[in-house]
């Protein structure tokens, strides 16, 4: 095959891929797809992708033409919500154009081509090098996990967002003007409280079997809070339920010591949430889960902070969470000291508290 080229999207399920291809006939191989009868091959481009987002989005920021600004603005911000990459490799580009076109339509992609240019469909040039544009008008699609209320830029969200930067700045930290702004109030929705406080027990039941490797003490803290087996993920019961475990099963449990943490923070159970440079205490974090007699109880003593004060944290988390990224593709230690799983974990955590995009907890997005 003689040419090759990327695509990118913000989806990242194989199955939406495969269902897009359907009508082409595809034969999917052990690392591969082919579409035989238009000698096209699809393979993963992950690896070339993520080295390579980060230093795209930081030069076609600064390829600035007041001719195209509205069109330009809405290309990164698209190349910004984009999280897989995918070679094609083919023999002809007006065969290959039916192709992208679909995948485009169904993925709500971006083409990448070797010669440094991005196109939309029908090899539409959205920009290049040099700064080109044959588009006077963008209009971008993202995939349900990305094109959520915390694109859709405000006031309130964007004084958010200029207050994160400044903070991380005076701290040195990376941070990039092209990510999207997160949530505003308006834009939200808590989960309830019942289910919240399931939450947070059931993650302490999972921790707790993470660290002592045994579910009697875990299975006594949920009896004692009356959390029903429909308040646990699938994953977690298999954890809970099984012996014969996994050695990283144990260690991504005890991980969820730092998701409990901020949603105990998020709901007044613990005063302060720290820099994301250590991890939690978790003597002091549980005590409150020990102390109280029942689910009553712990609900009666249930005081959801100040929703500006939780979105400030999640924006920062989001900010910190893209330079924990933007670190490991250059092989960089993280600036400030920043541990990678805490901020991953309390991303995860932040992004279910407040629904945004719908998932349950075993599917939680957190995107950068």
């Amino acid at each position: 095959m003689t040419n090759s080229i990327y695509f990118f999207t913000s989806f990242t399920e194989p199955e939406k891929l495969l269902e897009t291809l359907y009508s082409f006939n595809p034969t999917v191989l052990e690392s591969e797809i082919s579409i035989p009868n238009l000698n096209v091959k699809i393979s993963d481009g992950d690896d070339y992708f993520l080295a390579q987002r980060e230093g795209m989005l930081n030069f076609y920021s600064g390829l600035i033409n007041p001719d195209y600004m509205e069109v330009h603005s809405k290309f990164l911000m698209h190349l910004a919500s984009c999280v897989k990459g995918y070679q094609i490799e083919f023999d002809s580009e007006e065969e290959i154009t039916t192709i992208i076109n679909a995948l485009i339509d169904e993925m709500y992609g971006l083409i990448f081509s070797p010669s440094m240019a991005f196109y939309t469909k029908n090899w539409q040039l959205i920009i290049d090098s040099g700064g080109s544009c044959e588009l006077s008008e963008y209009d971008v699609k993202m995939s349900a996990q990305t094109f959520d209320a915390g694109i859709q830029s405000d006031p309130e969200s964007e004084r958010r967002k200029k207050a994160t930067i400044d903070l991380l700045q005076q701290r040195g930290i990376p941070t990039l003007e092209s990510l999207p702004v997160t949530p505003s109030s308006s834009q939200i929705k808590y989960r309830t409280e019942e289910e919240v406080a399931n939450r947070i027990i059931t993650l302490a039941a999972v921790a707790v079997k993470g660290e002592l490797k045994k579910s009697d003490i875990s299975f006594q803290v949920l009896e004692k809070y009356g959390v029903h087996p429909d308040n646990v993920s699938p994953w977690e019961l298999h954890f809970l339920r099984n012996t014969e475990l996994e050695e990283q099963d144990y260690v991504n449990a005890i991980w969820r010591y730092e998701s409990l943490y901020v949603l105990m923070w998020a709901t007044g159970y613990t005063d302060e949430l720290l820099f994301p440079s250590q991890i939690v205490d978790v003597a002091s974090l549980i005590e409150p889960i020990r102390e109280f007699r029942d689910f009553e109880e712990f609900l009666l003593n249930y005081n959801l902070r100040d929703i500006n004060e939780i979105l400030d944290q999640l924006d920062l988390t989001y900010r910190l969470h893209w330079a924990c990224v933007n670190a490991r593709v250059k092989n960089e230690p993280t600036p400030s000291n920043i541990n990678t799983s805490v901020v991953y974990e309390r991303h995860y955590a932040l992004n279910w508290l407040i629904d945004r995009y719908g998932e349950d907890w075993d599917n939680v997005s957190t995107s950068t």
